[in-house]
């Protein structure tokens, strides 16, 4: 009947030898190059995942080749010869990213050398970092063991911050809170409790001084402020957000960011042009343009560490930004919003911008090292200074702290 003729043409065209083969050859390739992808993304490396990446697109090609219409045959070989190209010129500039990372290794960051690398000290909770000893007391701060119950006739200073005051990379004897100590100790019966803990925000610190403070009572608190103090707790540094990020799957992006130059090298490349368009921003960007309100947070937490000091000790808390890259321009803009907020919830704040102004315009290095990115000694040192000068001037502290002026005997 004339009724199936259609369905009988249709049944002849797909069982044609042909149409099997293209079909036969279309699943063959898609598990082969499955299978390659999943090995090739996992094992590979540099110019030979690269190859294959193209040979799996080359096959998509060869396979359009295979096509009788003209058009679509003419598509795969436009296809393979554009694939083929693009292979060589990829692995022929992977290969000089990787020739050039190996015998020219003043273009790159050279490795840390082994005895500044971390060493931890067996048994204790001390460890080595940078060839300085890193002493932690028994309640896990910097430093030398202390009681948490004040001593009779010494005057308690506390020191809050964050790895910039708990002295990364620095030894013991250099971070500014025992440089204060020592200094002050010529002339004064006085203790400092250095309490800056690694990864600790605003918010983090205002829960440690309220949760201590009646414990130790303090007489005087000293606030070594970081930038990042700007971001929530719980939340780290980061140098750029995910937004408009390239339509990759997430594995292959990730094989290619670890297995190859050329995908380190673009991927450098396409995070700097979005952040010249402001499509992108790092921690900076996000803290200056108050994205996620942290300025807003930030206020709030000043005035809850201020009001937990006052409402103990009768006197606000002395604070200053720790800046060890004061040349960058947005540091120092960002100093000057940490100071607005820290002075709006009546902190005594102590200026950086002097001294800011002064190591950028000589371009002086305030910061460890390539591979540590704290403040080095001579920071410390400045910290120290400024924190000294505001005790020994202020009528507020002066007075209190020439109380407990050491007797000397002749």
């Amino acid at each position: 009947m004339r009724i199936f003729d259609p369905l009988r043409s249709f049944a002849i065209r797909f069982f044609s030898f042909g149409l099997i083969k293209k079909i036969l050859l279309l699943l063959a390739l898609f598990f082969f190059g499955r299978t390659l992808y999943k090995y090739a993304v996992t094992n590979f490396s540099g110019v030979l995942l690269i190859l294959t990446l193209c040979l799996l697109a080359a096959l998509v090609s060869a396979f359009l080749i295979s096509f009788d219409t003209p058009k679509i045959k003419r598509l795969g070989w436009n296809s393979f010869l554009v694939i083929c190209s693009l292979g060589i010129i990829l692995s022929v500039t992977e290969a000089t990213l990787f020739l050039l990372k190996q015998y020219a290794p003043v273009s790159v960051s050279p490795s840390i050398p082994d005895q500044l690398r971390l060493r931890e000290i067996e048994g204790t909770n001390d460890y080595f970092w940078h060839g300085k000893k890193h002493t932690r007391n028994q309640f896990g701060f910097r430093g030398k063991d202390w009681t948490e119950e004040k001593k009779v006739n010494v005057f308690r200073i506390w020191v809050l911050g964050d790895s910039l005051t708990f002295g990364e990379g620095v030894a013991d004897s250099d971070v500014y809170p025992h440089l204060i100590e020592s200094e002050l100790q010529k002339d004064f019966r006085v203790e400092v409790l250095n309490l800056g803990e690694p990864g600790r925000q605003s918010e983090e610190i205002a829960e440690l001084a309220k949760g201590l403070i009646d414990k130790h009572e303090p007489d005087l608190v000293l606030y070594g402020l970081c930038h990042n103090d700007f971001l929530p707790a719980g939340k780290s540094q980061y140098n750029t957000r995910d937004d408009y990020s390239f339509p990759l799957s997430k594995r292959l992006k990730a094989s290619l960011l670890a297995r190859t130059e050329i995908g380190k090298f673009l991927e450098d490349r396409y995070n700097r042009f979005l952040l010249n368009l402001g499509l992108r921003a790092d921690f900076i960007d996000d803290i200056l343009e108050d994205f996620h309100s942290y300025q807003s947070r930030f206020s709030r937490d000043m005035k809850r560490i201020n009001r937990i000091v006052t409402d103990r000790t009768g006197r606000p808390v002395i604070s200053l930004v720790l800046n060890q890259h004061p040349r960058f321009d947005r540091n120092r803009r960002m100093s000057r919003i940490a100071e607005r907020y820290m002075n709006d919830a009546g902190m005594v704040v102590i200026p950086a911008e002097p001294y800011e102004l002064k190591y950028a315009e000589n371009k002086t290095k305030l910061h460890v090292s390539q591979w540590e990115g704290h403040p080095n000694e001579k920071a410390h040192r400045i910290f120290a200074e400024l924190f000294l000068n505001e005790i020994r001037v202020n009528p507020l502290y002066k007075g209190l702290i020439d109380e407990y002026q050491e007797k000397r005997h002749p």
